[in-house]
């Protein structure tokens, strides 16, 4: 776990700096950046971990999901498959956010076959 050690804590010191005074603070986006930074060095590890596009795409991502998901339950499920092709806007976003995606970590793949990159540290590169 000491390879996450370092990134848990800037996570908390970027998200949640210490206050002298009492501070009102929104838990949710603060919470939600603070598991991206530290699960996107897990993920894809340092080359992405900290870029701000990327976050932007995995948390939109997870919002989307779950507003798709809602969207989808209006239909039946013989529908669901059928309208989720292209009628459910959360749905829509979600598979923009995986294009995305994958534009920020399929050349960083090719660079880590190639031998460009350092194979990660800490947790297994899978």
């Amino acid at each position: 776990m000491g390879y996450y050690d370092k990134e848990i804590e800037h996570a908390l010191a970027t998200e949640w700096p210490s206050c002298p005074e009492w501070t009102p603070v929104k838990v949710w986006p603060n919470m939600f950046r603070t598991m991206a930074l530290v699960i996107s060095l897990m993920i894809v590890g340092p080359e992405l971990s900290r870029d701000e596009y990327w976050h932007s795409t995995m948390i939109s991502f997870v919002d989307n999901v779950v507003v798709g998901g809602w969207q989808l339950k209006k239909y039946s499920l013989f529908m669901r498959p059928i309208v989720a092709r292209g009628l459910v806007p959360g749905v829509r976003r979600v598979w923009r956010h995986q294009e995305s995606a994958r534009r920020l970590i399929v050349p960083m793949i090719a660079r880590r076959r190639a031998g460009s990159l350092e194979p990660r540290r800490g947790a297994s590169s899978m």
